[in-house]
């Protein structure tokens, strides 16, 4: 299992360097978890660490089955069939996106990493953070992350939001 340190560290640079020194758990590849909540900035350090290690990034918006089953066992479920275990065994992995118009899964997306960055809501849950690398999570006052995420997202999803708080 990896060493889960307490470690605060800005520089996205610095944090990418350390990430190499890092052992793979899942297989061959590294995988880093980014979990805090909605509005805390998760979705813009994936990215950018992603930028500086060249990672892929797979975001737990697109592996929730909708609102009421984000958080459920069948998403760890699936997310360990379809991410996990292909990994563990050394093959690539092919995972059904969430599509949040439609509110259905649609498109199949084929990701085959040496670094996998998995960020969301739940992502350093114990279903997967065994596997982790490393894990990383972001804190932010519950009022700014709410703002947060209504700017980017729109004010129409603000009851979904309020009830969501509650569930992280």
């Amino acid at each position: 299992m990896a060493s889960h340190d307490e470690i605060q560290i800005i520089d996205v640079v610095q944090l990418a360097a350390l990430v190499t020194t890092r052992p793979a758990l899942l297989g061959a590849t590294k995988l880093i978890l980014i979990d805090g909540p909605a509005g805390s900035g998760k979705s813009t350090l994936a990215k950018l660490l992603a930028q500086e290690l060249g990672a892929e990034v797979i975001h737990m918006d697109d592996l929730y089955h909708g609102w009421e089953d984000a958080l459920t066992a069948s998403t760890f479920t699936r997310i360990g069939s379809q991410i996990l275990e292909p990994l563990i065994s050394g093959t690539s992995v092919s995972y059904q996106k969430f599509d949040w118009i439609k509110y259905q899964f649609s498109e199949w997306v084929e990701v085959n990493p040496a670094i996998l960055i998995i960020e969301g809501v739940g992502a350093a849950s114990k279903e997967i953070r065994n596997y982790s690398s490393m894990t990383i999570w972001i804190e932010v006052e519950p009022n700014l992350g709410m703002q947060r995420v209504l700017q980017r997202d729109g004010n129409q999803i603000s009851s979904q939001m309020a009830t969501w708080q509650l569930e992280e």
